[in-house]
This record gives structure tokens, C-alpha cells and sequence, in this order.
């Protein structure tokens, strides 16, 4: 039987992990290839993610995997979710991304509260293929 396999990142507050995952023989294994530290460089008064050592760890969990040369179908990356970073028209990287740990941070639910009720919901239009 074909097996599928699939590389995740996980990317947490202070460490960060890269997956093997393998869907067969009716069963889904999963295999830790690398852990990491996510380190958040304070600077400036600001709180920022480390995004260039968080790319060379994902990098490094993909050599892993090229090692054994396996089929990798997809990469899904989880992270934070409520962090961006602001790319140039060039594709650049205008600065590494703030932490949502950033100072600025804090007082942004009462600023956005009439766009995003805090304690409700946002509907959004329905979406179809």
C-alpha cells in the first residue's frame, strides 16, 4: 500500500517542533524531526519573533526529510495567529514581525472592539467553489 506523507512546523510562544507525518495502512504516524527554541528579541521598547532563525529551522527540518527522499504532498505550518509581517513590493521583509507579546498589543481589543465584538462573532460571506 502508497503511503502519504506530509511535513508540519509548529511554531509555539518559546519553542518550535517540525513534523513527518504519514498517512497508511489505514493509520496516521506522526515522527518529531527537529525541536527548537523560539527566542523573542526585545528591542527598541518592542517585542519582535526572530523570523530569519525561525526559516533556518524550518529549512533544517526539511533537510531531514530530503535525506530519506520522501514524497512529501503538503507542509502546513501553524503559528500564532494573530502575528504579521509587512513585505515590500520587492518581497522583503520591512522588519522582522512584532510579538503578540509586543507592547503595543495592549490595548488593541478595546480599540478594534466595534469592528470585532470581543465576546461575539464575525459573520462572513458565504463562500463557494
Amino acid at each position: 500500500m502508497e503511503h502519504t506523507y506530509f511535513f508540519a512546523v509548529d511554531l509555539g510562544a518559546t519553542s518550535g517542533r517540525t513534523i513527518l507525518g504519514c498517512l497508511g495502512e489505514g493509520k496516521m504516524e506522526l515522527k518529531e524531526l527537529t525541536r527548537f527554541p523560539n527566542h523573542i528579541i526585545e528591542t527598541g521598547g518592542h517585542c519582535y519573533w526572530d523570523i530569519y532563525a525561525l526559516y533556518n529551522e524550518i529549512i533544517r527540518g526539511l533537510k531531514v526529510v530530503a535525506k530519506d527522499n520522501l514524497p512529501i504532498r503538503s507542509i502546513g505550518i501553524d503559528t500564532w495567529g494573530v502575528d504579521f509581517v509587512l513585505v515590500g513590493k520587492d518581497g522583503e521583509l520591512l522588519r522582522n514581525p512584532y510579538c503578540y507579546r509586543d507592547p503595543h498589543t495592549v490595548a488593541r481589543p478595546k480599540n478594534i472592539s466595534p469592528i470585532f465584538p470581543v465576546n461575539g462573532y464575525m459573520t462572513l460571506p458565504e463562500f463557494r467553489l
